[in-house]
């Protein structure tokens, strides 16, 4: 093979994929988006989260399902030999189903209102109630993170999700949840 024809048979599979890539970001950005607002990103164990998010579809939706959810989550990384591995470890999550089975017109633009609790802190790093043998091993791990929670690989996050045909839509915002001092 001359090298003429390798050169343009990597630049063809290179802007095929650029190609694809922009066409799944360019069908996502035509659909709609979520927009989440927050009256602060500061919160305490125990304080419940009000808020609200806009839904703006551009094109007509048809949705499964529109939810809420606050979630607790640590980003582990792990590296192999040539690979760079990283995945999230749920801790908690709680969710509200705000409605389903709903068509969302074309150009609609819709505010929600939503409430989540925070558990308080001995709902999450445990309490009397729990087996002693699960507060010695998970409570020393907790009780270290409550230490540690401005470390960046764990994350309170609140997120919106539409499950609907074709593409779904989804929209994130990181708070900060600490434990109030006494």
């Amino acid at each position: 093979m001359s090298d003429t024809f390798i050169l343009y048979m990597f630049l063809g599979l290179f802007l095929w994929g650029v190609g694809s890539i922009s066409a799944v970001l360019l069908r996502k950005y035509m659909k709609g988006n979520i927009k989440i607002r927050l009256s602060t990103r500061n919160f305490y164990y125990g304080e419940m989260i009000q808020g609200t998010f806009t839904l703006f579809a551009k094109k007509q939706i048809t949705g499964h399902e529109l939810v809420v959810h606050l979630i607790w989550y640590k980003k582990e990384t792990s590296y192999s030999k040539w690979k760079k591995n990283t995945r999230n470890v749920e801790f908690f999550r709680v969710t509200q189903s705000i409605e389903s089975g709903v068509v969302y017109e074309s150009w609609l633009r819709r505010d929600y209102d939503f409430q989540l609790d925070i558990p308080s802190v001995g709902e999450v790093f445990g309490d009397q109630s729990v087996p002693d043998l699960w507060k010695s091993v998970f409570g020393k791990l907790a009780r270290y993170s409550l230490k540690h929670m401005t470390n960046s690989n764990y994350t309170w996050q609140v997120r919106v999700d539409l499950e609907a045909e074709w593409l779904d839509l989804s929209g994130k915002r990181d708070i900060f949840v600490t434990k109030k001092d006494v």
